[in-house]
């Protein structure tokens, strides 16, 4: 986005193509893939030969025999179970005592400290609860207060990655537009119909939000339910946006505090996001896989049921295929963060 791109001062000159991430299996035309999608063809054809369990690293895919080719031309991919196989594919098994290392201390103090951690652990979790203040339809005002790079990584190493969670256009769904300021939506959220308790009407906020940021009439659709929360699809129209045709988010993770200074709710989710868009080349789909974890923090106006204030922090993170990836794993090497101001409806 221009906004983002001249508050972190990046250095290329013209946005990267869809087709920059395209890469081709040699000698194999009706095998195309991107690099992610790659991955999981390496993967999935270990597991075909009884070999998942190896440490060393498996074979690129400009290596591989023409029987193991011949074997991945056998196996017939839709696009939607290609998905969920790179959504659900471990990001790399690390010690347990990083799985205990996410849930160190309580959510307020790690957000606080900004000690953001990816759960790459994909325990499925189950869906958010919030406050009854909470209940209703909310005008909410959304500004950008500023980015961080908090990891060892070069800054020139980061703003030169395209491929971060917001340095484009719809890579990061909650902030279609990373340094547009100020943003207008609505967020809802209403009493869950088996126990009352409040949830988050998500197909209505993430419609809400991407036009709110990126102009109306371009959501087509928002496919979510209470009987699957962990997963949401959302299909733009047609030729809306280059960025993305359609956007499947799976959710690894929620977590949410009080804190007891302010009676502040504070919800954190670790997200997943498969965004699949146009390419440059015929017959090829782009696709752009991005981890990052959303903590919002509500805090409810004393003497006044009607405005809410708050806080959105976002981490970003690398992805194992990057070459700075284990020198962060699930550290962010990016974090955003936005004032926000509810209004009820």
């Amino acid at each position: 986005s221009p906004e983002l791109s001249a508050k972190l001062d990046l250095s290329w000159s013209a946005p990267l193509g869809p087709c920059t991430m395209i890469q081709h299996l040699p000698n194999r035309p009706g095998v195309t893939v991107d690099y992610l999608a790659r991955k999981t063809y390496r993967r999935t054809t270990a597991c075909l030969h009884g070999d998942a369990k190896r440490s060393s690293p498996l074979p690129l895919a400009k290596d591989l025999s023409s029987q193991t080719a011949h074997t991945l031309e056998k196996w017939s991919f839709g696009r939607r179970a290609m998905v969920g196989l790179v959504a659900t594919m471990p990001a790399v098994g690390l010690p347990s005592q990083q799985a205990e290392a996410f849930l160190d201390g309580r959510l307020s103090d790690r957000l606080e400290r900004r000690q953001l951690k990816n759960n790459i652990f994909n325990v499925p979790p189950g869906e958010m609860v919030y406050p009854a203040w909470m209940e209703g339809t909310w005008d909410v005002t959304c500004e950008f207060t500023g980015y961080q790079f908090p990891s060892r990584v070069p800054k020139e190493k980061i703003t030169a990655n395209a491929n971060i969670p917001g340095f484009q256009k719809l890579s990061l769904v909650y902030l279609p537009d990373v340094g547009k300021s100020p943003s207008t939506y609505q967020l809802r959220f209403s009493p869950r119909p088996s126990d009352s308790k409040v949830v988050e009407d998500r197909a209505y906020n993430l419609r809400s939000v991407i036009e709110g940021y990126l102009g109306p009439g371009l959501i087509d659709n928002v496919e979510c339910s209470s009987k699957e929360p962990n997963r949401t699809t959302v299909t733009l129209k047609s030729l809306a946006t280059r960025n993305a045709e359609r956007i499947e988010l799976f959710t690894n993770s929620r977590e949410t505090d009080t804190r007891n200074s302010d009676n502040a709710h504070i919800a954190a989710e670790c997200i997943r996001q498969v965004t699949l868009g146009y390419s440059n080349e015929y017959g090829v789909a782009r696709m752009l896989v991005t981890d990052y974890q959303n903590v919002w923090t509500f805090v409810p106006t004393p003497n006044d049921s009607n405005s809410i204030s708050g806080e959105l922090v976002t981490a970003g993170y690398l992805q194992p295929s990057e070459p700075e990836y284990f020198n962060v794993t699930t550290n962010p090497v990016v974090l955003f963060s936005h004032r926000m101001k509810l209004t009820r409806a």
